[in-house]
């Protein structure tokens, strides 16, 4: 393997200092197998660097001489070629795939799927999303979480999922008691809850539960077991546990039923709210009305009055229009005896070339006629057109009507 070099000094540099930091190491944890210790290991890191063959030459030395081990590197760094369009940067050691989580719901499922290839369908019920959507979802529940983390490559993992995972009564209480959750460590979702667990070996269970309102590792089941075992230990750490699921399922009962009886409060104070506003809505409406209704009366009242006035200004003005009655002893004189509808009777002569209107302003002066009235012939009754109007501005004469020389008229209240 050919390793070319961008700076033949820099890379120098890094390289021994690198190794001179792994050889300390090795020297103080133990010198009797530093030898090999740090030779090994500063090559391991700078496998990419340096080929195989240097490596083989070096080890064989059983060399305890730094500085000895560090000319070699000289000499075989010196040999290197140099590169004439260097990266702007060489990186060392290579990234784990699985520290890129891109779909973390698919790692979960693409793990169900191939335990459920390889063991069958006998088998918790396993939660199908995220780890931290099980862990939300146990808070939210106030339920035990249980984390399997299935190590595809240990030697115990086969025989834990064929005779625990798939036992009847293993998988019944944990159906009963936990939301379960599992992944492989091999998929990115589930290097990064081993990361997060720092779990020693396989198989491996957590068990997570609420505690002073986080969720909390309460216990970690690590390494071979058998089925009673694993039930067993799983039912301890519940009953170890159970007192703060019971504390947290009495303060959400109180915190509950404190929200429902404010609710409750809430709503009752909104009905009587609403049932004060309706009444006072009503209160007002009945005092709009209240005031309308006065208002119309003052209104209706000052028309009347001034209905009232407008006719007294009109009576003094119409007396004033009436022509002097004639005498008695005047040959072309009609007279005309009236009965007002009190019963008061008028007597009243006029010439019989007047107009009948003066017969109207006559009775319409007087203090005991009606506002609005009609007169009206004894026999045959006929209605006197003696009103001046927009239709009539002008009635006839009384001679034109037809009277004779004496009449009797009777006055009608058109408002009775």
């Amino acid at each position: 393997m050919e390793v070319r070099v961008t700076n033949r000094n820099t890379c120098k540099s890094v390289l021994k200092r690198r190794l001179t930091i792994i050889a300390c190491a090795g020297h103080f944890y133990s010198p009797s197998y530093a030898q090999t210790f740090w030779i090994c290991l500063g090559f391991a890191v700078l496998a990419s660097t340096v080929n195989a063959g240097i490596v083989s030459r070096m080890v064989a030395t059983q060399s305890h001489d730094l500085e000895k081990v560090l000319h070699q590197f000289d000499h075989y760094l010196d040999h290197l070629p140099v590169v004439a369009n260097p990266p702007d940067q060489v990186n060392f050691i290579r990234a784990d795939p699985r520290r890129s989580v891109t779909d973390p719901a698919r790692d979960v499922m693409n793990f169900i799927q191939n335990f459920e290839e390889k063991y069958g369908r006998d088998h918790p019920i396993f939660y199908r999303g995220t780890y931290y959507q099980a862990v939300n979802d146990a808070k939210q529940d106030l339920k035990f979480l249980l984390v399997y983390l299935h190590g595809d490559d240990h030697q115990d993992t086969d025989e834990f999922c064929r005779t625990v995972l798939r036992n009847s009564e293993v998988v019944n209480f944990i159906n009963a008691s936990f939301l379960f959750w599992a992944c492989s460590v091999n998929s990115p979702e589930g290097y990064r809850v081993s990361q997060a667990l720092r779990e020693n070996t396989y198989p491996f269970l957590a068990v997570i539960v609420l505690r002073d309102n986080q969720m909390t590792v309460v216990a970690r089941l690590e390494g071979p077991t058998d089925p009673d075992v694993l039930i067993r230990r799983l039912r301890l750490i519940m009953n170890d546990n159970e007192a703060s699921l019971i504390a947290a399922r009495l303060e959400r009962h109180e915190r509950s039923m404190t929200q429902t009886i404010r609710q409750q409060q809430d709503e009752a104070y909104k009905e009587s709210l609403k049932a004060d506003q309706e009444k006072e809505r009503r209160r007002r409406e009945e005092q709009e009305v209240k005031a309308q209704q006065e208002q119309e009366e003052r209104n209706k009242l000052l028309e009347e009055q001034k209905r009232k006035e407008d006719i007294k200004r009109q009576k003094i003005d119409l007396a004033s229009q009436i022509p002097e009655e004639p005498p008695l002893e005047h040959p072309n004189t009609i007279r005309l005896m009236i009965k007002l509808p009190a019963g008061t009777r008028l007597e009243r002569r006029f010439r019989r070339e007047e107009s009948l209107k003066f017969l109207y302003y006559f009775v319409f002066c007087h203090p005991e006629s009606p506002d609005c009235f009609q007169i009206v012939t004894n026999f045959p009754r006929r209605v006197v057109p003696c009103e001046p109007t927009e239709n009539n501005p002008e009635p006839p004469s009384f001679i034109d009507f037809g009277f004779g020389k004496s009449e009797m008229l009777f006055v009608q209240d058109l408002e009775a």
